[in-house]
């Protein structure tokens, strides 16, 4: 299994997994919590990437079970 593509920088990585990490409402965005397109419109809009697909988006995500369009109530 490919960790990561060759040429992206693992800070990228890193930064898009921050974010995903974060409540949307801190940026500013009116969302609960992200969806893959939602954190995709919001890494393009600060300007991290040109252009990235929703699939390497989730599976740097999946790859450490980050998964913030998901919901546990306990």
């Amino acid at each position: 299994m490919r960790s990561r593509a060759a040429g992206v920088q693992p800070s990228l990585v890193v930064e898009v997994k921050r974010i995903a990490c974060e409540r949307p409402m801190d940026p500013g965005v009116p969302l609960a919590r992200w969806s893959v397109p939602d954190l995709h419109r919001e890494v393009l809009a600060r300007g991290l990437v040109a252009t990235i697909s929703d699939t390497a988006l989730w599976r740097w995500l999946d790859a450490d079970a980050i998964r913030p369009w998901r919901h546990r109530s306990w």
